[in-house]
């Protein structure tokens, strides 16, 4: 038992690196003139139980405007990852969001 748990081991922790090096996402303004936001704060912790990883990412970025923007946030995924919680924070107050198929939340979005 103990030489398939090493492999197994190994093998979980190379996918995670893999996928991490994408589990940055990005804060692209509306305003194609600027580029995406700087990321001030990036933090991800990972723990997997009975096979499955769940990781929660942290992440603050920087506005170095001197106005409000609208952004589109993009996080990529892995095949096969899916979202269970979103929360933005906005001056110190939390917002819980929404996971809609893309259409849906461009049609409430737009109105």
């Amino acid at each position: 038992m103990k030489r398939l748990v090493i492999p197994t081991v190994l093998a979980a922790a190379v996918v995670l690196m893999a996928s991490s090096a994408s589990a940055t996402g990005l804060l692209i303004p509306t305003d194609r003139n600027l580029g995406p936001l700087a990321i001030k704060y990036h933090r991800a912790k990972v723990k997997i139980k009975d096979r499955v990883a769940v990781t929660h990412v942290d992440q603050v970025f920087v506005n170095h405007t001197n106005r409000d923007l609208e952004a589109t946030y993009i996080f990529p995924l892995p095949k096969g990852a899916t979202v269970s919680d979103f929360y933005l924070y906005v001056n110190g107050k939390r917002t819980k969001g929404e996971i809609l198929e893309k259409n849906r939340a461009r049609n409430i979005y737009e109105g």
